[in-house]
Formats: structure tokens, sequence, C-alpha cells
């Protein structure tokens, strides 16, 4: 949230909608706009998540201020890649022991040196492709903001049995010729899925491919397509970490991570999908799931049917 208190935010050279690509670099450049009562011998401490880094720096010349690559710091600060960041720093003057902060930026770092080609797809339940409602929002893995559509659950799949294919979830890739961003017509795409925790790790930890499929043209427009991969039921179910959230009954839990991303042509990559599951029922009588490797004290037992 902006303060008109506090210093302007600092400028990073490459800044793009908040997201922040490396160029094939290893440094990016900071500049920190000028500020009132600047002087040389200022000290100018640059902080994470409100966390002080060890980029500390001494301001040679008030002229400085304002200079696009008055300082270069490393990526790595803001790693893990694709997570939110708040990016600031403080202005400490000679002899006097207040620290001045700044407003953030918030910078998703995302290890690429470009933007991707073509975006994210499209995650629904197993309730189906053709009602908005059932589409899941990507998340963090972090506790808090449940809404029941921004994480994969033992209900987002519970109507597996009622779709042809045991579908648990669905994944929904558009096509557009002439469009950025979208693939085009005739394209060959590839889905591939990450499911990672301490229950259940599907294909190591690692993404693994979930099939391909050719964007083919829609019946009533050639410039428009769609494919759409069902996810097995057995894909994601049995999925949680033992802790890090609590409900209100003070049952300690903690979500898994999913993953999708695709491929056009075994060439192009899309954009991630990233978002959080847990598919444990809570009642013993479901029986524990045999797929996992949960520990005897917090087993992961079967959704309920």
């Amino acid at each position: 949230m902006f303060d008109s208190n506090y210093l302007a935010a600092p400028i990073i050279a490459g800044y793009d909608h908040n997201k922040l690509y490396n160029q094939g670099k290893t440094e990016f450049c900071v500049e920190i706009p000028y500020y009132e009562y600047a002087q040389s011998g200022d000290k100018i401490i640059f902080y994470v998540n409100g966390i002080p880094t060890q980029y500390q720096y001494v301001l040679n010349s008030v002229e400085d201020l304002g200079t696009p690559c008055i300082y270069q710091l490393p990526f790595g600060i803001f790693l893990p890649v694709d997570t939110p960041c708040r990016f600031s720093y403080t202005v400490q003057s000679q002899g006097n022991s207040k620290l001045r902060p700044s407003n953030d930026l918030i910078v998703t770092y995302t290890g690429k040196s470009e933007p991707s080609l073509f975006g994210a797809c499209t995650v629904y339940s197993s309730f189906g492709i053709n009602d908005d409602n059932n589409i899941i929002e990507p998340y963090s893995l972090d506790c808090g903001g449940e809404n029941g559509r921004n994480a994969v659950t033992c209900h987002t799949i519970s109507n597996y049995k009622k779709n042809p294919e045991g579908a648990g979830l669905y994944i929904v890739i558009n096509g557009e010729n002439y469009t950025p961003g979208k693939v085009p017509i005739g394209s060959q795409v590839e889905l591939f899925a990450t499911l990672v925790s301490e229950c259940y790790q599907m294909g190591l930890g690692v993404p693994f491919s979930i099939g391909k499929k050719v964007m083919k043209p829609d019946a009533s427009n050639p410039d428009l397509g769609r494919v759409v991969f069902p996810i097995p039921h057995d894909y994601v179910v049995g999925y949680k970490n033992q802790y890090g959230c609590q409900d209100v009954n003070g049952y300690e839990f903690g979500y898994g991570t999913i993953n999708f991303s695709y491929t056009v042509n075994d060439h192009y990559e899309s954009d991630p999908w990233k978002g959080r599951i847990f598919t444990c029922g809570t009642d013993p009588s479901l029986g524990i799931q045999t797929l996992t490797s949960c520990t005897k004290v917090q087993p992961c037992y079967n959704c309920p049917e």
C-alpha cells in the first residue's frame, strides 16, 4: 500500500507489470529517486519482505539520485522464483539514527531471460469446463485467503465418477490465430504437471507429461480453438503437508504443490499455473490412502466419496 509519508519506491530497469526477467544476466539495476534532504554520505539499505539484505551502500553524491543504474543487486534476493516479494530501501543520514523507509515495489522474479510467448492454462474442477465458477485460481502455498476456489481439495475432485475419463481436474488451453499469448491453430500442445507433498510425489516431484494434443479449429470459427486435458482422479488424490497452517479447530495441516505448464511444438514454453493442493480426508473410517508415505502420526486418509 502506498504511503505518502514514505520515500518513493525503488525503480528497477526492465520491471514489467510486477514481473522481472534477467535478460541472461545475474544482476539487475536499481534507481533511487530523488528524496528531500538528501546528502552525500547517506546510508541506503535494501530490504526484501521487510527484512534487511546484506546490500548496503553509501550515497556518494546527491546527483547520483535518479540515475538509472546507481546500484546493481543479484536476482537471487528474490528467490524462490515466481513468488511476489516486497522490495524497498531505507535511508539513514549521517549523525541521525532514524531510518526513513520507502514504499514497496512488488516484484515477482520469473527466473527467465524473457517473457513466455504463451499464457498459463486454465484449471477447472471435476464439475466441468462449462461454468466459470468451476475455475480454480492459482495461489501461493501460504496459509490464509481460502475461498473454495483457490485450492485443489477433496471437493474439487469429487465429481470424477460422473466423468467419462474419471477426471478429477480439467486443464484448458485456448488457441487463437494472430493473437499474442494464444496458441496458433494446428500447433501441437504438450501438457506437463508437477505434484509434490510430504505424503506423495507424482512423477518423483519433477514435471511429467500428461500427454500431447493438436490445437484444432473451432467448428464455427477456424481462427479459434481449445484443447482440454482431463487429469485422472488418481493423479490428484493423497496430497498434503504436515504443518504450516491451522484450522479453526486447531488441526495442523499444509498445502502441497500443484503446477501445470505446456509447450507448443516441442519448443516454446508457457507461463506456469501454480497452485496448492490438499486432498486428504480426516476420517480414519475412510481407510489410509495406500499410495502415500505419510507418517503414522498424521496419515493421509482417502477423500470422502
